[in-house]
């Protein structure tokens, strides 16, 4: 990962833990009379939008919730993945096919679709939209830690550990999850730049956080500035977006 990935990758976790802390976005929704559709300026480094609302306030802001909603369903979908698939070495046959039942209903249903569906049901907010991108973005992490997780069951290790009687937690925790830690943050890797992609399409469909702008509602409000040639609000959206998924780090290829 080349320095200027870095920079850029430590820019975007900065603003996205400062805009936690409430020092700056707090007045990314004031509304400004006289203001609208401002362009570019050094007055409003990104402009306006036809409300008067500053864009790079609402940049900044969005980018607190849109990073923060695709951190927390990484970790909501790579850690109930992961769990699932290390249970089925030690859940019996029947703990397995029901898992692998359920699975395959969450792959049978579009995954857009079942995210929208979810998010209905979980409500507006960040965590909303959180848990509703996690629970459709757990059968992944899922299956290959459970294919890996059976193979571990065979090792000799695991095995005499079986024949000593240790307790199945102490299998699981000793045995089964360490081994899965690399999987996991590959996981992550390939989970958190999808994550915020489908926020953003939340968002821009209205089933995202409600305290504040997300990458998606800038862009949504920036169709109707766009028709009146204002094109700013969307662009420095979308730019937004598109920076954080150039610049997101990939896993290395196992070599062969």
């Amino acid at each position: 990962m080349s320095k200027l990935k870095c920079l850029g990758l430590g820019g975007y976790v900065l603003v996205m833990f400062i805009g936690f802390l409430g020092f700056f976005g707090s007045d990314a929704d004031a509304v400004r009379p006289g203001f609208e559709s401002m362009a570019p300026s050094t007055e409003s480094w990104l402009g306006t939008d036809h409300l008067g609302r500053d864009v790079f306030h609402r940049i900044l802001r969005a980018t607190k919730n849109s990073l923060g909603v695709g951190l927390l369903a990484t970790l909501i979908a790579s850690v109930l993945g992961l769990w699932l698939g290390a249970a089925c070495a030690l859940g019996g046959k029947v703990f397995d096919r029901i898992l692998q039942g359920c699975a395959s209903t969450f792959t049978a249903v579009p995954g857009i679709m079942l995210v929208i569906v979810l998010g209905w049901l979980m409500g507006p907010g960040l965590w909303g939209s959180a848990l509703a991108i996690g629970l459709a973005s757990w059968v992944g992490p899922y299956r290959l830690a459970r294919t890996e997780s059976l193979r571990l069951r065979t090792r000799p290790s695991f095995e005499a550990a079986q024949l000593v009687g240790v307790k199945k937690p102490r299998l699981l925790r000793r045995h089964i999850l360490p081994h899965l830690q690399p999987l996991g943050m590959t996981q992550a890797l390939l989970l958190f730049p999808a994550a915020v992609h489908t926020e953003v399409i939340l968002s821009f469909l209205g089933l995202g956080p409600k305290d504040g702008p997300s990458w998606g509602t800038i862009i949504a409000h920036g169709g109707y500035d766009l028709a009146n040639g204002v094109w700013w609000p969307m662009a420095s959206a979308t730019a937004a977006l598109a920076g954080i998924l150039l610049i997101w780090p990939q896993p290395r290829k196992t070599p062969r």
